[in-house]
């Protein structure tokens, strides 16, 4: 008849707590978003005891990290093309949010994907033991393995 350890319930448990878990992170802020992020991050390097101001103070160090790091892989996902046209608009009257994501688009590149990939790739090397760390966050593992 069929595999008995698969339980079509657990699919419609999962499926709605992704569903649950993608709406909280739709009514987010990215500034929301890249902070629990940032906990997050923090939590699995292993410093979630640490005191509330110092875990504020690393968060806002973290963020603008993990800001530019998604704005800069954002970037190069667009073709030549659109990069230059994303340029000049925000050279000549700043773009808005909506005419950034019409231009991502019309190049037919999925901006969630793109932020999904970058903080899987910001996480694996912000937690990375085997990769060299050369500013303030080699601190951060206290010099232990």
């Amino acid at each position: 008849m069929g595999d008995s350890n698969i339980n079509p319930a657990d699919d419609t448990v999962l499926a709605a707590q992704e569903q649950e878990l993608d709406d909280a992170i739709k009514g987010m802020s990215n500034e929301e978003l890249y902070c629990a992020f940032a906990l997050s991050l923090l939590d699995e390097k292993g410093f979630a005891d640490l005191e509330p101001l110092e875990q504020q103070k690393m968060v806002t160090e973290l963020v603008p990290r993990i800001e530019a790091f998604v704005t800069q892989e954002l970037y190069f996902a667009l073709p030549d093309e659109q990069s230059s046209k994303l340029d000049q608009m925000v050279d000549l009257d700043g773009a808005s949010a909506e005419q950034v994501q019409q231009l991502y688009q019309e190049a037919g590149v999925d901006m969630g994907e793109v932020i999904s990939k970058a903080l899987d790739d910001f996480r694996d090397l912000y937690l990375g033991d085997d990769k060299p760390q050369d500013d303030d966050n080699a601190t951060l593992d206290g010099g232990e393995a």
